[in-house]
């Protein structure tokens, strides 16, 4: 019965988070004048939340028995670990720098050490498990003159912020082909205006 209501307390808890997260990321970047910042794994941040308070309840109410004295407390700390790794990967611009942030530490880079930004889309095929799959890669990526990179692609109104404040820099844009085939397809693969987007990728209307 423990058990239950526990999951039942940390399932609920979960339901609720996206709203304070997504109010807490929204203060953070306002506070360091990001004007885009990508989390991509934020949404995982609520199933090992998930984890940490159903196995704290359990260490703190339950009875724990053999080999759940050992697994309950690891499977609380490497909850724990997961929503601090989730919360510190992040990439984000401001208008003084571009940052990508890792567990293991911060990358800054100035606007003057971009050498191109590229666009593009293709369709990838993959072999898995003898069945053939296919995802979809969108990309707006800068391309730094140490080598590195970065692909900002995220939802079309942070993509369209970066595109205009990169236009706005005059930094040279390459945009690399769409596949025929995505370009028809576009509207089910990106979280926003398609008419944008084609626009950003420059897909002829």
């Amino acid at each position: 019965m423990q058990i239950l209501k526990a999951l039942l307390i940390s399932i609920i808890v979960c339901i609720i988070m996206d709203v304070p997260l997504n109010g807490a990321y929204s203060t953070f970047s306002q506070h360091n004048s990001y004007f885009v910042m990508i989390h991509e794994y934020s949404y995982l941040f609520k199933y090992f939340l998930l984890v940490v308070i159903f196995t704290f309840l359990i260490i703190r109410h339950g009875e724990l028995m053999g080999f759940g004295k050992i697994f309950v407390p690891l499977l609380f700390v490497a909850g724990i670990a997961g929503c601090v790794v989730v919360l510190c990967w992040y990439d984000a611009v401001s208008p003084d720098k571009i940052v990508q942030q890792r567990i293991w530490g911060k990358t800054e880079k100035s606007w003057d050490d971009i050498r191109v930004v590229i666009t593009g889309g293709r369709i990838v095929h993959t072999n898995e498990s003898g069945e053939n799959e296919e995802s979809v890669k969108l990309e707006y990526t800068m391309q730094f003159k140490d080598k590195t990179s970065i692909n900002f692609w995220d939802k079309i109104d942070s993509v369209e912020k970066l595109n205009n404040y990169v236009k706005e820099k005059q930094i040279n844009i390459s945009h690399n082909f769409v596949d025929d085939k995505l370009a028809k397809e576009l509207e089910e693969h990106i979280d926003g205006d398609v008419f944008v987007a084609k626009q950003i990728l420059q897909i002829q209307q």
